[in-house]
C-alpha cells in the first residue's frame, strides 16, 4: 500500500503542486487532529505497470480479469535454482470477503452484485484519473 503525501507536504511547505494528475489528497487537518474526517472514501487499488488489477474497499477485495504467475501447486526448486511459475488467467471478476476469508478461497461476486457495482464505480473513477492499460486511455 502506498499513500501519496505530496499534496500534504506541498500544503505544509507552501509549495505549488505539479500540473500532472496525482492520486493524493491534503490530509494535514487529519494528521494534526483538527479534523477526524477523511477527505475521501477509503479504498486501495493495485496497479501492475499501467493495468488496474484489483481494488480493496472495506472488507472486500475485487479482482479484475488479468493474467498472473504463481508458485501455488508448483515445485519450489532446489540447489539455488527456482521452481517454475505457473501462469493463471483470471477470466472473470472475483470478489472476496477478506475479513471472513483471509485466504481468498470463495469468490462471492455473484452473491453481492451491489458490492461489485460499487467497487467497479470506484475503479472507473481511478481509471479516469490515472489511466489504465486495459482501456488504453485516460478516461473510461
Amino acid at each position: 500500500m502506498a499513500i501519496d503525501m505530496l499534496p500534504t507536504l506541498a500544503a505544509v511547505t507552501n509549495l505549488k503542486l505539479p500540473e500532472k494528475t496525482i492520486d493524493g489528497k491534503n490530509v494535514w487537518s487529519v494528521l494534526t487532529g483538527e479534523s477526524d474526517e477523511s477527505q475521501q472514501e477509503a479504498y486501495f487499488f493495485y496497479y501492475r505497470v499501467n493495468e488496474l488489477f484489483g481494488v480493496r474497499y472495506g472488507k472486500w477485495k475485487l479482482y479484475f480479469p488479468h493474467t498472473y504467475r504463481t508458485m501455488s501447486g508448483q515445485e519450489l526448486g532446489k540447489d539455488g535454482v527456482p521452481g517454475a511459475y505457473k501462469m493463471v488467467d483470471l477470466e472473470e471478476i472475483e470478489l472476496y470477503d477478506v475479513i471472513n476469508d483471509k485466504s481468498e478461497t470463495k469468490n462471492v461476486a455473484d452473491e453481492y452484485p451491489k458490492v461489485v457495482a460499487k467497487i467497479k464505480l470506484l475503479a472507473n473513477t481511478m481509471r479516469s484519473r490515472l489511466g489504465d492499460y486495459l482501456i488504453r486511455a485516460r478516461r473510461v
